[in-house]
């Protein structure tokens, strides 16, 4: 081969070499600035802030509703059942007022007690008028009675008292009250001790002085059971 040719083999070979690739400065990348808030986010900020005001505003509101409002006054009908002798009437535990029990005269005069109460305490304008109770009891209403039994949610003033008050039928005409074994009254006449009558039976009234007596017994002389009742509330005149 001669110098020229073998020079022209060189310069064929020299155009395969890969090219040499530029070399590239990395430099630090600036810290991007923080965006500016939008000219709309102020007002809607406000308007949020504004709309919970207004709400817990509502809220306190209908609260304060709530608390103050006052309670209608209703009148409403009760059932009672014959059971043992009584009539039993029953409520129900959120029931909450007075029981109005309404009767004819005839029917009245054979009752002597009304939910716990005796008739001294429990008469009111001719009827009778007891705290609501889950069962109140209407005691020795005979089977042709048919009371009418009334819940007033209207609460009625009562008032406390320091009476021993006792029923009996008319077979007693005189009595003897032990208070803590102590004899505080010893064979007296009903007539001292301020009797009040409902048809067959009488009420007796005694005042105690002893604030917490632990037993109180009524003895009289006849057979029949005596009913005894130790300080019952009463209605407010």
């Amino acid at each position: 081969m001669s110098a020229r040719k073998a020079q022209m083999v060189l310069d064929l070979t020299g155009l395969w070499e890969t090219p040499a690739l530029p070399v590239q400065t990395t430099h630090p990348s600036k810290p991007s600035k923080p965006s500016k808030p939008s000219r709309h986010s102020k007002p809607r900020r406000k308007w949020t802030h504004a709309v919970w005001v207004v709400a817990a505003l509502v809220v306190c509101w209908a609260l304060y509703r709530f608390a103050t409002r006052t309670p209608k006054h209703r009148i409403r009908r009760v059932t009672c059942k014959r059971k043992h002798g009584d009539f039993v009437c029953t409520l129900s535990p959120k029931d909450t007022g007075d029981v109005i029990v309404e009767m004819s005269e005839d029917c009245a005069q054979h009752v002597f007690e009304i939910g716990g109460y005796p008739f001294t305490h429990a008469k009111w304008k001719h009827m009778f008028r007891v705290p609501a109770a889950p069962q109140v009891v209407i005691k020795d209403a005979y089977a042709g009675c048919t009371p009418r039994v009334f819940l007033d949610s209207k609460v009625r003033l009562r008032l406390p008292t320091q009476d021993l008050v006792w029923c009996a039928s008319g077979d007693h005409n005189s009595f003897t009250v032990t208070v803590d074994s102590e004899t505080v009254l010893e064979e007296a006449g009903g007539a001292l001790l301020d009797p009040q009558h409902n048809g067959a039976w009488t009420c007796y009234v005694y005042s105690l002085t002893d604030t917490h007596p632990r037993q109180v017994q009524v003895t009289g002389n006849g057979q029949s059971q005596i009913h005894v009742y130790t300080r019952p509330t009463i209605m407010a005149s």
